[in-house]
Parts: C-alpha cells; structure tokens; sequence
C-alpha cells in the first residue's frame, strides 16, 4: 500500500489504460493501493461456482502437502503435466483474484482446503513456461480512487482557537515548518523531541508525553489548520501573520511521520492552473471488475465471519485508516468510489495514477 496527493472529477470517467493510475506508491504518504479484494458473500456460497480446474488443483496440492502450489513445485512448467497445468490454474486464480473476478464460493473453497494458501501475487510462479501461459497482469475494467478525510476541527471557531496556539507557540510551529521543507519523511522521534524542548507549549497543552500516546491531539490540530491556511486563496488570521510563515503549501506543509501513518494527510496538489489546492487527505488506488463491490468492501459493508481472508487483507489499509479517525468519502447517492474511470487498466496504470497524486 501506499500514498499520494490528490483525485480526478467525481464522476464516472471514461480513460483509456495509457493514462490511467495506480496503486503504487506517491510520495510515500497520502496515497494507498489495493493489491485486490475479493467480494464478501452474504450467504451460503454456491458450489457451482467453484469449477473442475479449481477443485483438480486443491486436490493435487493436498495429496503432495502443497500449501501454495509454488516453492515445492519444478519450476519448470513447460508441458501438458498435471503439475504444470495446476500451478498455471493457481496463478490464474491470485490474477483475478486481484481485480475482484472471482467469485467468493472459490476464495472460501481454496482456503479451507489450503490452510496454507496464499492469495499475493508474489507467491506465484515465474517459471518461463508460466510467464508464456499466462500475462502477468490482467486488465479490469476500472480503475479507482477512494478518498479518506479526517476532521481536526468541528468549525470555524476552532479552526482559529487552533490557530492562535500556533501564534502564542511560534518558536515550535516554526521549527517543524523548517522540518518538513527539509524533507518529507520526518522521523516521530524528531517531532516529538522537539515538542519535548518547548515547555510552554506543552504545559498550556496539558500533555503527558511520556504516556506513550502519539500523536498530541491539539498540537496536530494546530499543524492541519497551518496546512489548510496555505491551501486555502486567502485568509483571514486571527491578528497579525507571523512573518516566519511559509504560505507555500507544497514546501512547507507538515504530512505527520511513518510513525502516525502521515496523520495530516496530503499536502496538497492542484489538478489545474484554476482549480483548488486538494490536501489534507489520502487516496485508496485499485483496479477492479466490480466498482459498487469493492467499494462495499472497503466500507466494511459485509460480513467478516463469512468473507474470505482475501478480502479482509485487502481492505485492512482502509479500515486501520478508519480506526484512527479517518472517514471515507461518500458520493451522495452513489455507491463507488471518490473517482471512478472505465476502461482497460492493469497495475501498470495503478502505480501510475498513484504518482500523480504526490
């Protein structure tokens, strides 16, 4: 998984797979990838939809004590044999798994009969024969964007309480701007010694650093709403703005460490000359054949005790996300994704979406 920046038009886009995006990762922070999700099934599966070669591999793979039909296998898979044939069947299945092609009776049939079944790509084979049979990336059908937010303040009163912390601290919000124009990847360790240093700021906070919890809500809050003033045309600030303020959002902005997973977001990205500056969020990148499904599953909109533990690893990014205060963005009366394109897209066109976004 990873992170970036910022997202095209809501509505459902037409693009084709050459400028399409991705689930790599951009800039390291704000955008997230899927690497696939299967549908969550909300009843009993169906049996009929687990075919002959899925059902002939499971068992080939249990009578030899395979777990992943990979490592014990030659690698080698050149002919008509059986081993050959079924280790192309198990690339096939994690290749559409990938991008929800799978029906869900055949996520639960593969993992009960496999307890030691793998559903990541990197456990297929790569033998020449292999990569001859089949293409190493399938095309779906979309390709989308899913927006987290996260809320610092209730409104505009505590927007500007949050920012007059800032100007009665200055000596501290000053030294983290300085880190972040530095680089982008800052240590928790190096903001947390820092608020260490300036007492002030800490005892009018009424923290106890030493508890372990990180990060200081109302110190974080201070830094989003120094972020939002620099994405914002103009700004009214509560007296006089400090000279040392650095109004350049894509140099200063603050995004949080590794450590909070970037808890402020995106610095923020512009998609045209006139447009807004989109910041303070993170984006989900995936490719998929089914986009009101996945999309399902990202909400959490089924059911755990009966969706195959492919789709809970999937979705994992987006519902720790969701722990820590973030929300997902909902379209009003529409159940897909932030941003949604329609065309032919691979994991190419992923991690090509997701670097447009940092």
């Amino acid at each position: 998984f990873s992170m970036a920046n910022s997202a095209p038009a809501d509505d459902d886009t037409s693009l084709s797979s050459e400028s399409g995006d991705s689930d790599a990762d951009a800039g390291g922070n704000d955008v997230d990838i899927d690497d696939g999700d299967e549908e969550a099934s909300t009843g009993a599966a169906s049996f009929s939809d687990v075919t002959e070669d899925t059902i002939n591999m499971v068992a080939y793979a249990s009578a030899r004590g395979l777990g992943a039909l990979k490592a014990q296998l030659p690698m080698h898979h050149d002919g008509t044999d059986e081993a050959s044939q079924h280790a192309r069947h198990a690339n096939h299945l994690r290749h559409s798994a990938r991008v929800c092609a799978l029906p869900e009776a055949t996520c639960k049939y593969v993992e009960e009969k496999l307890p030691r079944w793998n559903w990541d790509i990197c456990e297929n084979c790569f033998c020449d024969g292999c990569a001859r049979s089949h293409p190493s990336r399938l095309s779906a059908t979309f390709l989308y964007v899913e927006k987290l937010e996260r809320k610092w303040w209730s409104d505009e009163a505590k927007h500007q309480e949050l920012l007059e912390l800032v100007v009665q601290h200055p000596d501290f919000f000053r030294a983290v701007q300085e880190l972040a124009k530095e680089r982008r990847s800052v240590a928790q360790g190096e903001v947390r010694e820092l608020l260490e240093r300036h007492h002030g700021l800490v005892a009018a906070l009424g923290v106890n650093l030493q508890s372990g919890e990180w990060p200081p809500e109302r110190v974080y809050g201070a830094l989003a709403a120094l972020n939002d003033v620099r994405r914002r045309e103009s700004f009214q600030w509560p007296g006089q703005r400090p000279a040392w303020f650095d109004a350049d959002h894509a140099a200063a902005n603050f995004e949080g460490t590794q450590g909070d997973d970037f808890a402020l977001g995106a610095r923020g990205y512009r998609e045209d000359a006139s447009g807004p500056v989109i910041g303070g969020c993170k984006f989900y990148v995936g490719v998929t054949m089914d986009k009101e499904r996945r999309h399902r599953e990202h909400k959490g909109d089924f059911d755990r005790r009966v969706g195959s533990a492919f789709i809970r690893r999937g979705s994992a990014f987006i519902r720790r996300m969701l722990d820590k205060g973030w929300e997902l963005h909902e379209r009003d009366q529409v159940n897909e994704a932030h941003v949604v394109y329609r065309g032919a897209f691979t994991g190419i066109d992923e991690d090509a979406r997701a670097e447009t976004l940092s």
